[in-house]
């Protein structure tokens, strides 16, 4: 396994088994007492910021299609706004 240093540049993801020692890092599960870090499960934060924002917006636009009855609620409309720029 390749091992890389965390960075404050970077978003390390991993899902851990209950409390256990396993984690899958989106290729294979490996025992270690802390979150592994690879180069398969490390990703730039601007990277993870804009697929955050792309999936916000894709939910947005599902549930636009869903309840189109949202458009009258100024709430709704002024977040989706902010991410369909």
């Amino acid at each position: 396994m390749m091992r890389r240093k965390a960075s404050g540049e970077n978003v390390i993801l991993a899902i851990r088994y209950c409390l256990s020692n396993y984690w899958y890092d989106g290729e294979s599960v490996k025992e270690s007492l802390e979150i592994p870090i690879s180069s398969v499960n490390t990703i730039p934060i601007t990277v993870f910021k804009e697929g955050m924002i792309e999936g916000i917006r894709t939910y947005f636009e599902s549930l636009l299609q869903q309840f189109p009855e949202l458009k009258k609620v100024n709430k709704f409309v002024e977040l989706y706004k902010k991410v369909k720029k």
